[in-house]
Formats: structure tokens, sequence, C-alpha cells
């Protein structure tokens, strides 16, 4: 072996010796959590810390849904995602389409517009949108949730760039495939 292969190889295990440091750090604490989620709260609070529980229980998550309605909590945030999702993706292609395939007065000057709100943090932008949905007496609803979410300048931009992808000529024979498909039936 030469004498810098020795040198890349000492040097690689010095940089796997600290990479294995940074891992278990970054994962000390999820596997802390995990086991003290099942540990009584003695064993929780004792000095010096136990590893692992003395008794393995149950018991937290029981009270956590004793607690709080974290099913409800659950659902709501699925329901609110999936609501979003089909929303901002049905917008997102109409005017993904609308941008790319479609000419119309503007269209540069629109789609710059719509390219530079991407630059606007959403932090900026939380309080006003706060505030509108609040004088539309939309607090506490699905709609006050969902409604001002959907309007993502990203997802459009990016199905934009699909939409280019597409000849113009397949999109023209579209109807003549429909026809076909139609006559099939």
């Amino acid at each position: 072996m030469t004498p810098r292969r020795k040198r890349l190889e000492k040097r690689n295990w010095i940089l796997f010796i600290i990479l294995m440091i940074g891992a278990l750090s970054m994962l000390f604490p999820f596997v802390w959590m995990t086991l003290s989620a099942f540990k009584t709260k003695a064993d929780v609070y004792s000095f010096p810390p136990r590893w692992i529980p003395t008794v393995w229980t149950w018991d937290n998550f029981k009270r956590v849904f004793e607690m709080i309605p974290f099913l409800r909590y659950y659902l709501n945030s699925i329901y609110t995602s999936l609501l979003q999702t089909v929303l901002i993706i049905g917008i997102s292609i109409l005017g993904a389409y609308a941008l790319t395939k479609l000419r119309f007065p503007g269209q540069k000057v629109f789609s710059m517009f719509l390219l530079s709100s991407m630059f606007v943090p959403s932090v900026v932008t939380m309080i006003p949108l706060y505030l509108v949905v609040s004088s539309m007496g939309l607090n506490d609803t699905y709609a006050g949730i969902v409604l001002p979410q959907i309007s993502t300048a990203f997802t459009t931009m990016l199905l934009s760039s699909f939409f280019a992808a597409i000849p113009n000529d397949l999109i023209d024979a579209a109807p003549g495939i429909i026809q076909v498909a139609q006559d099939a039936i």
C-alpha cells in the first residue's frame, strides 16, 4: 500500500468517526424521547437518569388521548392537508396550462409577477392574510385554514415547466383522440 493511500485511509477513518459522533448526537434526543414515552413519571424524573425504563408502560399514551382530543386534531390535519393539496394542484394546473399554452395580452408581465411573488417570504404575508381571513369571519373554520394557503406560485411555475415540455402538436391531436375513443364506446 502506498503512503498516499495510507494517509487517505487514515483520513477516511477520522472523518468516519467524526460523522458517527455527529450522527449519534443527532439521534440521542429521539432515542431518549422514545424511551421516556414508555417510562413512569418516577423514571423520567429520577437522578441519575435511567436509560431503560424499570417498568414499561403504555399509560403515557393513554393519558394523551384522555387529556386532549388527539384523534380529532389528527383528522383535522389530514382533512385540511388533503383539501389544500387537491385545490392547489387543481388551480395550479389550470394556471400553468394557461401560462404556457395559451396566448393572451400581458402574459409575460403576469408570468414575471407570478415568478417575483415567489421571492416574498411567507412570514411577511402572514399577518395580512390573518387580517383578511378575520375580516371575512373565517376564524376557526376549515376555510380559514385552507383558503390562504392555496395561492401558491411555486406549484404553478413547477407545472408550467411540465406543460412547456409537452409539444403543441400532441395537444392539437387530443380532440381527434377523444373522438376516436368516444366512437369506440
